[in-house]
């Protein structure tokens, strides 16, 4: 009787050590994908910074630099979580990517800010000629590339931590 006690512990032992494992590495998906949905709404902000100015540049009305600056507000907050999420998960390959999207995003944002700042000064042709410049197209071009790269790097280490997820499940249920 005390063999098969010792047993059943050593089979519920090995069991939870292969849940809490289990339970860890669906976390660090969970974490990646987080990173995902957060690098994608990076994006986003960035279309709305631009959306609300170009509606400055077309009507000149100051209420379209709420969402403006609310975009530019929050797309730094993610910038700065993101690299302290990367640089703690000690994925190397996203701090380096995310430290590139935020020149990207940093570039971006300097060109947007040059260009309200010569239409508040009755500047409007040098703003309309930065505005139809393609320098603010071919960045946003850049900033979307390197965030797909991102995506992918991310799809890649969801997939590895699948794979490690799915063995230490199966090895978990072989102990029981």
């Amino acid at each position: 009787l005390a063999g098969a006690v010792v047993v059943t512990a050593a089979v519920f032992g090995a069991a939870e050590v292969g849940h809490q494992r289990t339970v860890a590495a669906l976390e660090r998906i969970d974490s990646v994908e987080e990173k995902s949905q957060n690098a994608l709404r990076l994006i986003s902000l960035m279309l709305i910074a631009e959306t609300a100015h170009r509606g400055y540049l077309l009507s000149r009305r100051d209420d379209y630099l709420v969402p403006y600056q609310g975009a530019v507000t929050g797309s730094t907050e993610i910038l700065e979580a993101l690299g302290q999420r990367y640089q703690k998960s000690g994925d190397t390959e996203g701090v380096r990517r995310i430290a590139r999207i935020a020149t990207m995003i940093g570039e971006k944002k300097s060109i947007l800010e040059m260009t309200l700042q010569h239409a508040k000064a009755g500047e409007m042709d040098e703003a309309m000629n930065l505005f139809n410049s393609e320098i603010g197209r071919n960045k946003m071009g850049e900033l979307r590339k390197e965030v797909d790269a991102l995506l992918e790097h991310n799809r890649a280490r969801i997939d590895v931590l699948s794979a490690e997820a799915g063995s230490i499940s199966r090895y978990s249920r072989l102990t029981v």
